[in-house]
């Protein structure tokens, strides 16, 4: 297949499924964007006269505390294995590891999640819970609604919590749990936004499809919540699910989720790759990522 190169080429618009969203410039991506930190954890230290408690302590108080879930039913244990897991929450950079272990003896100790656990991923490192061998099998099913209702330290930290494939082979072929049609069904109505990170064309929209499809599956193995969406001439990439507490279409502002997002993804890739478009006064750029509606 044999593209325009790169600096040549025209601009592609942003497909999104619902006409009309973002429009003005006030509603673009801050151009300039902050690092934002992860989300901190912070333990609850004794003050009781008998000193401070164990680890060992503390778990067995969460068990007690935290033996069902928010939802009402007790978990079932959590197994490994299989091929998807639900993602609790993921980590990149240089100490992805260190706080990834340190986010998982917080879940542990303080919720029912007691089975959690840490998983490489080649782009970071996921905590994870459960393992499937189907994303609609009834247990996965069950096991990630009651996960998203879990609450830790009085915050409820897991309602984006997500089913992701333990490998990118499963790529091949439709999948509902990936498609950005079916969000609404899955987040309820409050999801009005997502991240398009990516664009696939072909003169084959079936090898489009195809691409996106892998290219979401990737997104998702490495703890991104990534969607395909197919139009008619082309296929896009998404990632996140966000609502108007995220973005405030009056003023432009961003919660540090969506900012943080924006960050790890910062351009709307062609087929892979960077696409330069050319700003007013002649300047260029790559086309940065932009959120659309859901459908």
């Amino acid at each position: 297949m044999t593209y325009t190169p790169i600096h040549e080429r025209r601009p592609i618009p942003f497909i999104s499924p619902s006409p009309g969203i973002l429009a003005g410039a006030r509603r673009a991506f801050i151009s300039s964007l902050v690092m934002t930190a992860c989300v901190l954890l912070v333990s609850c230290a004794s003050g009781s006269d008998s000193g401070r408690r164990s680890a060992q302590d503390l778990r067995d108080e969460g068990r007690e505390v935290f033996g069902r879930d928010a939802g009402g039913g007790a978990l079932e244990p959590g197994r490994r294995g299989g091929r998807w897991t639900i993602v609790l929450a993921s980590f990149g950079g240089d100490s992805a590891f260190e706080r990834a272990q340190a986010f998982l003896i917080q879940v542990q100790q303080s919720t029912n999640l007691r089975d959690a656990y840490v998983a490489e991923r080649p782009r970071g490192v996921i905590v994870a819970y459960g393992g499937y061998d189907a994303y609609d099998e009834p247990r996965a099913v069950r096991d990630l609604e009651r996960v998203r209702t879990t609450q830790m330290q009085g915050r409820n930290l897991f309602q984006r919590s997500f089913l992701s494939p333990n490998s990118t082979a499963i790529g091949r072929g439709s999948i509902p749990e990936l498609n950005l049609a079916t969000v609404r069904e899955r987040f309820g109505s409050s999801a009005r936004y997502t991240l398009q990170v990516g664009v696939y064309e072909s003169p084959d929209a079936r090898e489009a499809a195809r691409s996106a499809e892998e290219a979401a599956v990737a997104l998702r193995r490495d703890g991104e919540l990534a969607f395909y969406y197919h139009g008619p001439t082309r296929s896009m990439v998404t990632i996140g699910v966000f609502n108007d507490g995220d973005f405030n279409i009056e003023t432009g502002e961003m919660s540090p989720e969506l900012l943080a997002a924006q960050q790890r993804h910062p351009n709307n890739l062609l087929n892979g790759m960077g696409l330069r478009e050319t700003m007013p006064g002649g300047r260029t750029r790559l086309q940065p990522s932009q959120l659309v509606q859901i459908p």
